[in-house]
């Protein structure tokens, strides 16, 4: 990874590295992937932007068990997930990182954020929200262990989001949609 270095925008460091690579992933095409890390601080910020042109799509996919959690999921900083078992969105923001992973990744990371609001919730002492994040975390652990489906939505009004692999639904999104999508970036 081609790495250049900068001042900080966080701490002022000088120890800031800004990181770029370009892939390519099958099915999906050239992505640029950057990495933005602070040695000083601490600040990390990544993202994935295709290089080929794409147009804005939604991809669905239905996770029944196990051996749906390696389907890829490519996830740009402009993308917005749902995963509407667990009541869960990601919308994207400012800060919102984009990352290649997996669907098992995906829910990992959903997973961590959920237990660090249960700890925060315990010291809270927040029991009925607690209850809620502990449901969540419940549903998680059975679709991971194939007992639950969950069905998986990422929507990318500027086409470098994906899901890869074999039972996801492709469309493209209605101009409505697009619209409705960037008012909210």
């Amino acid at each position: 990874m081609e790495g250049m270095a900068f001042i900080c925008p966080m701490c002022e460091g000088k120890d800031f590295q800004l990181k770029q690579e370009t892939q390519v992933i099958p099915y999906f095409g050239e992505v640029l992937l950057t990495t933005d890390i602070c040695s000083d601080c601490g600040y990390r910020h990544s993202d994935v932007m295709a290089l080929d042109e794409k147009a804005p799509r939604r991809y669905t996919y239905r996770l029944y068990g196990q051996a749906g959690l390696s389907q890829r999921v490519i996830r740009s900083g402009t993308s917005f997930v749902r995963i509407d078992e667990i009541g869960v969105t990601i919308d994207p923001g400012s800060a919102s990182s984009g990352y290649v992973t997996n669907i098992e990744g995906l829910i990992k990371r959903v997973e961590a954020i959920i237990m660090q609001v249960e700890r925060d919730l315990e010291n809270m002492g927040d029991d009925e929200r607690l209850e809620k994040a502990r449901d969540i975390l419940d549903r998680i652990t059975r679709a991971v262990e194939g007992t639950l489906a969950l069905t998986i939505v990422i929507e990318d009004p500027k086409g470098n989001s994906a899901i890869i692999g074999d039972g996801v639904e492709e469309e493209d999104l209605t101009v409505d949609e697009i619209l409705g999508l960037t008012q909210l970036l």
